[in-house]
């Protein structure tokens, strides 16, 4: 049973959302932890065999769109995705949003072929499509004010705190 079929079943019909709300940040505190504990173990263990692995997490949480939220969390897949998933379906088909969701489907797969991988990449390409079209419109332009910086994270952490409580909700996981 997973851990969100557990928190599910430990809260009654009627729970406010409020506690969704927590279980979805503290979701995002414990997936950060685990992925940024484990890349230092396995940097530390190699270190003792003379290896020196790359940084593999920079702070994601603090990025402010979609695509720097992907630069700086599990570097390592994004940059080979991007590399040998990304740019050549994108070359060969000249269509971003194609290149996005084969790149999220594969990156999915990678993580085991389960339902809630796929509402997770279909989630992802949806957020990356919007940012990229309202990018494009010149809507949304990144910025270095501070506020504006900081109202980007806050609709980011909102967004994927959205999908996490439906997947929470709606028996995804």
């Amino acid at each position: 049973m997973s851990f969100y079929q557990q928190m599910r079943e430990s809260y009654p019909e009627g729970t406010p959302m409020f506690v969704y709300w927590t279980i979805a940040v503290l979701g995002y505190v414990t997936l950060y932890v685990d992925f940024s504990a484990y890349m230092n173990i396995g940097q530390g263990v190699s270190l003792l065999f003379g290896i020196e692995l790359e940084e593999n997490f920079n702070r994601p949480y603090m990025s402010a769109s979609p695509v720097e939220y992907w630069k700086r969390w599990h570097m390592t897949l994004s940059n080979w995705v991007k590399e040998y998933i990304y740019y050549p379906v994108l070359l060969k088909f000249k269509n971003i949003n194609l290149a996005i969701f084969v790149s999220f489907m594969l990156v999915g797969a990678w993580h085991g072929f389960k339902k809630e991988l796929f509402f997770w990449v279909l989630s992802w390409c949806l957020y990356q499509a919007i940012y990229i079209y309202l990018k494009d419109k010149k809507i949304i332009k990144m910025s270095e004010n501070y506020l504006i910086r900081f109202l980007y994270v806050f609709f980011k952490f909102q967004y994927r705190r959205i999908y996490w409580i439906v997947f929470l909700l709606f028996d995804v996981f």
